[in-house]
Formats: C-alpha cells, structure tokens, sequence
C-alpha cells in the first residue's frame, strides 16, 4: 500500500472517530450508520480492514474513561466482518 493511502485512510479514520466522539454524542444506532457510510466510501477490502484497523488505534489510543463511554462502539467495529 503506498504511503499516500496510508495517510488518506488514517486522515478518514481521524474524521470518523472525530464525527463519533465530537460534541453531539451518537447512539450505537447512528454510528452503525456512519460506519456504514464511510465504509461504503471505500473501493476495496483491503482499504476497508485499515480504516478500521487505524479507526480502532484512535479509540484505544483515547483515555480510560473515554474508551468506556465509547465501548460499545469499540466493540461494534472490532467485530465487523468486511
């Protein structure tokens, strides 16, 4: 993968935890939905397995006490199956 789309989908999973965890709290119903969204923004798996993997290093990179506001989200995308 080529250093450009490395940083583009770390740039996108840097948005999308930004949008999940901002100011206006989402239900798990709307962040199913704006995973779904980003997701589908996405050409191929391999992208995909990355967004989510760099999306999953931000979540666990936040602190303890955020980490278990947004557990369930946390949950949510480490079992999503591509």
């Amino acid at each position: 993968m080529a250093f450009d789309r490395v940083v583009y989908l770390k740039e996108k999973a840097t948005f999308f935890v930004d949008e999940i965890t901002g100011n206006n709290p989402i239900g798990l119903v709307g962040f199913k939905t704006k995973l779904k969204y980003f997701l589908s923004t996405l050409n191929n798996d391999l992208d995909k397995r990355q967004f989510i993997k760099y999306s999953l290093e931000i979540l666990l990179g936040l602190t303890e006490e955020k980490q278990k506001q947004f557990k369930d989200f946390i949950y949510v995308l480490s079992g999503t199956d591509i």
